[in-house]
């Protein structure tokens, strides 16, 4: 884990959540581990680097194009995925930025005091106004951007100035932060965009369906609920820890729809962290987080490992494992006086996680009960390296390790340009699961860490093809498709596609046993429509999928 780019948790630190805002605005590359192959603890060697081959419309070089990359780590712990902004979390809020040659070749420049930058996705425009967004970049491969005409965000008067907060889906799944930008107008590639925005008036929540060329409005409407989070909290909607809501009076004002969001808050005092919570609606000022959040009286402690005490920087996560196997970190603390201070934690699946440099993570249950030994080990360096059926690297392969009884401890990574993924140091016996939309799931049982790497060959599987239609028969282009599997058993467990300007789709990395649901969506005219299919299994003929308007339609009275 790279120390300059991760920074421990501590209850001085975590007032400053709005620091990683000023971290996005500074040109740094992203955290990661040295590269798999290296020998243990040699210095890191920098990887390849991230290159964009850019055209305009008319398929010319783009020059002077300017574009950045919010970085991601080579590894990160699967338990603290979306934590990302955090100053206690491995943090790949940095970026990486760069400027395109006469050739429209663009490289994204690292400094030198951190020049291990693995992957990143972003942003790309021109002061002509052509833009586009930048799936997740590896090393190793340079990629082609088609650059487009952007749309304009603005409010109705175009007069007012606000701060834009934007965070696009793709037609992959996959989700594309940008860093935000204050002023009248914010122009921004065609796509699906969920915005947070403010204005004096106070916060806005909106989602965006961007066309290439055409203005889009934000508007500062509907309902009001003033907010005061008295003491020391930081508090965000859920998911955006980037976001800090609070004023400097500690008060904020939702309006509309994001009078709605869930909100999340990180009390200073004794580093809780709340569970999400809809705001009621109230004409009175909301006190949230609730006065009586005061800190907590009973706190268990936790003799810190030497190594610990001897590391740069180490963190106690405590966490609880919600419906749908998905982790919320409860709390989360730094050393200190030689141990580490946890709050009691709540009734179900509770667990304790310590991360320190350059150590394994270890992951232990916890009930107030029994309280674990907390021990460290080192470790071994753990990469894959991966193959198509043809041996050629495979790029951006999403894969998982799992030690034995440690699900908490679980890392993910991608494999960068020469088919390599770095998991960081791992202790075995585990599991390691591929996991990707493109292949086969597989599952490989380590009883070692192998010193040379572990290679796989994937294989795509069995697939599921089909159209969609409209009503009349036409083609349905451009409509998200959906596929998922019922039993929970496929990873990832939903895939999605666009289909193409025949309404064709596909799907693969799919097994031949088991059903399948299949879901289509699209806007037309203002409306929603929608299609399903069920009980389908991978390999059989192509299927067809008719939507249908799901909006209601008012008739006249007693139907005449």
């Amino acid at each position: 884990m790279n120390r300059a780019a991760r920074r421990p948790f501590s209850r001085a630190m975590l007032r400053p959540f709005a620091l990683a805002l000023a971290a996005l605005s500074a040109a740094v590359p992203a955290p990661g581990a040295p590269p798999a192959q290296q020998i243990p603890d040699a210095p890191p060697k920098a990887p390849d680097g991230l290159v964009l081959l850019l055209r305009d419309p008319s398929r010319d070089p783009v020059t002077k194009a300017s574009g950045y990359l919010v970085c991601e780590p080579a590894w990160e712990l699967r338990a603290l995925r979306g934590l990302w902004h955090s100053d206690f979390v491995i943090s790949p809020s940095t970026l990486a930025t760069g400027r395109s040659d006469e050739r429209g070749i663009l490289r994204f420049h690292c400094p030198e005091t951190d020049p291990m930058a693995r992957a990143g996705s972003g942003f790309v425009s021109t002061e002509q106004g052509l833009g586009a967004l930048v799936p997740r970049l590896r090393p190793g491969r340079p990629q082609r951007l088609d650059l487009q005409p952007m749309a304009a965000v603005t409010t109705a008067t175009g007069t007012e100035e606000f701060t834009l907060w934007a965070r696009a889906t793709l037609p992959t799944g996959e989700i594309v932060t940008l860093r935000p930008t204050t002023g009248l107008e914010h122009r921004l590639p065609a796509g699906t965009f969920e915005v947070w925005a403010k204005n004096r008036d106070g916060w806005i929540w909106q989602r965006l369906d961007l066309v290439s060329g055409q203005r889009s409005l934000v508007q500062f409407t509907g309902r009001v609920q003033q907010v005061h989070s008295p003491g020391a909290s930081h508090v965000y909607p859920s998911g955006r820890p980037e976001i800090e809501l609070k004023g400097p009076d500690d008060r904020f004002v939702l309006l509309g729809s994001a009078a709605a969001a869930p909100l999340t808050a990180t009390l200073v005092h004794d580093a809780r962290v709340l569970a999400e919570r809809v705001l009621p609606a109230s004409p009175a000022v909301a006190e949230w987080p609730p006065v009586h959040a005061k800190p907590q009286d009973v706190q268990h402690a936790f003799d810190v490992p030497d190594a610990a005490n001897r590391a740069s920087h180490a963190t106690l996560f405590s966490l609880v494992c919600r419906e749908g196997g998905q982790w919320h970190v409860l709390a989360a603390t730094a050393p200190s006086r030689g141990g580490f201070a946890m709050p009691p934690p709540p009734d179900g699946d509770t667990w304790l996680l310590l991360v320190v440099d350059d150590h394994a993570p270890r992951a232990w249950p916890w009930s107030v009960d029994k309280g674990p030994k907390l021990e460290l080990q080192r470790g071994v360096p753990l990469y894959v390296i991966a193959r198509d059926a043809h041996g050629d690297p495979v790029v951006d392969l999403h894969v998982e390790y799992v030690p034995d009884g440690q699900e908490p401890a679980a890392v993910e990574a991608h494999s960068d340009g020469r088919g390599k993924a770095d998991l960081g140091r791992a202790l075995a016996p585990g599991r390691l699961r591929i996991s990707d939309a493109r292949f086969a799931n597989q599952e490989i049982a380590l009883e070692s860490i192998p010193p040379d790497g572990v290679p796989v060959a994937v294989n795509e599987g069995s697939s599921v093809t089909g159209t969609a239609r409209w009503p009349d028969g036409t083609a349905a282009a451009g409509v998200l498709v959906t596929l998922r599997d019922p039993r929970g058993l496929l990873r990832p467990d939903s895939r999605a596609a666009l289909s193409g300007p025949d309404g064709t789709f596909a799907f693969r990395g799919l097994p031949e046993a088991g059903e399948l649901v299949l879901f289509a969506t699209a806007l037309r005219a203002g409306r929603t429509w929608s299609g399903r299919l069920g009980h389908l299994r991978a390999g059989a003929d192509a299927v067809a999928v008719t939507l249908q308007d799901e909006d209601p339609r008012l008739g006249p009275p007693n139907g005449r």
